[in-house]
């Protein structure tokens, strides 16, 4: 980088998150350090799903040993499992042979905090296979995916090939979000600078409440695109979004470092 960190500033910058202001998890208050203006587009509303029913049998299951493994996707997932958890009492030693698959780099920052002596289990990967493959999965496994209630991931096509039995059981419900900052008003103006997404559900989210608020993706041609993992990355990727800084450990306080550097380069120029 051009800048040591030092030097590094996000004064006069205007950076978008597609969160609620006050997120526990979120790199608001670096950014903030950074001098950064913040605006708030929350893209996407989490409640619970119909009933826990599924959800509970489930985790007495693995906890039992009769599900082998316990993957945790979304960070939405570990706050429905750990809040789960503590409402069946199973406690750490109760599941300390238990095994659990981490999907994303922001839900292994939730997790860290809410099931920390489990969030070293598997290593990062960048895509759905990568993990499968890491996981060494066999014919007899069994695995469960708590996900939101009608879930489209392709888990489902992932595991297919090795045969193991897969459990989904509805842990939350994503809407989609609302209120914050005006942000397709604040594009439209141009005094964006750059916008973050934290996880892939993030990316579908934000282009679904742009265009229903009258925005286009377009509108982002000429803003920095910041992303926490690859996976992230891809996402937005696929929505003909160009991420120009995703940094390489998946923190949260390098993404804030890394856009204050990219800002403060002599190259680039603040609106």
């Amino acid at each position: 980088m051009p800048e040591d960190k030092a030097s590094a500033s996000l004064q006069g910058c205007r950076i978008a998150l597609t969160i609620t202001a006050g997120d526990r998890y979120s790199p608001e208050a670096m950014l903030t350090d950074l001098e950064a203006g913040l605006l708030y587009y929350p893209v996407v509303q989490t409640v619970p799903p119909d009933n826990f029913d599924a959800l509970d049998d489930t985790l007495k299951r693995w906890q039992a040993g009769e599900i082998e493994w316990l993957l945790l996707a979304t960070p939405c997932a570990v706050e429905a499992v750990a809040d789960r958890i503590a409402h069946l009492e199973i406690s750490a030693n109760d599941v300390s042979s238990a095994k659990i698959a981490i999907y994303g780099a922001m839900t292994r920052i939730v997790m860290a905090q809410l099931l920390p002596s489990k969030v070293d289990q598997v290593p990062s990967v960048s895509t759905h296979a990568k993990l499968v493959e890491s996981m060494q999965l066999a014919g007899a496994s069994s695995i469960a995916i708590p996900s939101a209630q009608r879930s489209r991931a392709n888990w489902q096509r992932v595991l297919a090939a090795t045969g193991a039995n897969l459990f989904s059981p509805p842990a939350y419900h994503l809407k989609l979000g609302r209120g914050g900052d005006d942000l397709p008003g604040e594009l439209w103006g141009g005094i964006i600078d750059a916008i973050i997404f934290l996880t892939e559900n993030s990316v579908r989210h934000f282009a679904a409440r742009l265009k229903a608020d009258g925005g286009s993706l377009d509108m982002l041609k000429d803003v920095v695109v910041a992303t926490l993992d690859p996976q992230t990355a891809t996402a937005a990727h696929g929505y003909g979004l160009n991420p120009q800084i995703s940094p390489a450990d998946q923190r949260l306080p390098s993404l804030a470092l890394e856009l204050a550097e990219f800002f403060s380069s002599d190259s680039r120029r603040r609106r």
